[in-house]
């Protein structure tokens, strides 16, 4: 075998910085080994709003209202609304922080409390609660998508994109 020259070694231990990259990769550590979490956020009709990637073990609740200011949701008179009107999360996104930024926001926040949280007994809008499910259905429909379901890819950029790519093919199908 010849011998490198000293050009190709230099690059060798070169990495490219990609834009956007978080340092972890979007890859977290359990006990099940690497995992990837998507938060996303849909419409009542399943139509998926905004994406975001992050490592597995991160919990749901400091992610909510960066998700949220995310949001752009077109009327049918072609303008761009950016806030919904409520935000529907299950007791992972349950905190004072949560619904105080939510309401500040002009949110409703119909998140189920946690049983040791302050406000636990309190009522809130348990049939719309119900309608939270169209994530689920949602995430559902995409893990049909390997790449999605796998993730091969080694940045979370790309694996990023190929969440996009099988939202947009989750909507023509849907057409």
């Amino acid at each position: 075998m010849a011998p490198l020259s000293k050009h190709t070694s230099q690059q060798r231990g070169r990495l490219k910085k990609v834009k956007d990259e978080p340092p972890d990769h979007g890859i977290g550590r359990s006990r099940g080994g690497s995992t990837t979490k998507i938060v996303g956020v849909c419409d009542n009709n399943i139509v998926p709003v905004t994406t975001f990637v992050c490592g597995g073990q991160a919990s749901d609740n400091p992610l909510v209202l960066p998700v949220v200011d995310q949001v752009a949701i077109r009327t049918s008179a072609g303008r761009v609304r950016k806030r919904p009107q409520k935000v529907l999360g299950d007791k992972g996104c349950s905190s004072k922080n949560n619904r105080e930024g939510l309401r500040k926001r002009g949110i409703t926040p119909v998140i189920a409390y946690k049983s040791n949280e302050k406000g636990a007994s309190r009522p809130f809008d348990s049939i719309t609660y119900k309608k939270r499910n169209a994530i689920e259905r949602l995430f559902g429909h995409l893990k049909e998508c390997r790449r999605v379901a796998t993730r091969y890819e080694k940045l979370a950029v790309r694996y990023h994109a190929f969440v996009k790519i099988a939202c947009i093919r989750y909507l023509l199908a849907k057409l």
